[in-house]
């Protein structure tokens, strides 16, 4: 297989507060927006550098029992890292680890999106 990108679909309890954090907690620019018949949220994503972040709401995946087990998305910025901790933090964001240096001379912090998926934010030190 020669893929060309991986790019995250998460399936998630409440798609409107879910595209609310990425979209205004975390500034995602939100691209495609698919509704059902209802009007509801069928599907929305994100551009995030050149990948894409897909949200689909779990009542579309009932299949999955496990959603979500074990997987973390690791997102590699380019602004200043302790400014965008800073700004989180003021907003209330809970993180499960907060900034460090890692032995790998990178900085990072973790924390989690409304449906526990673990986010891990990094930057070259």
């Amino acid at each position: 297989m020669k893929g060309t990108r991986i790019n995250p679909l998460l399936v998630v309890k409440d798609i409107e507060k879910s595209v609310d954090f990425y979209e205004n907690l975390l500034g995602f620019k939100k691209n495609t927006v698919l509704k059902n018949g209802d009007s509801s949220l069928r599907y929305v994503d994100f551009t995030v550098g050149t990948s894409v972040l897909m949200l689909v709401p779990e009542s579309t995946r009932a299949e999955i029992p496990d959603k979500g087990n074990g997987v973390e998305l690791y997102i590699d910025i380019d602004e200043d890292i302790k400014a965008l901790f800073e700004c989180l933090k003021s907003k209330g964001m809970i993180f499960i680890k907060e900034l460090y240096e890692t032995p790998w001379q990178t900085y990072q912090f973790h924390f989690k999106d409304p449906d526990g998926y673990v986010l891990i934010v990094s930057q070259q030190a």
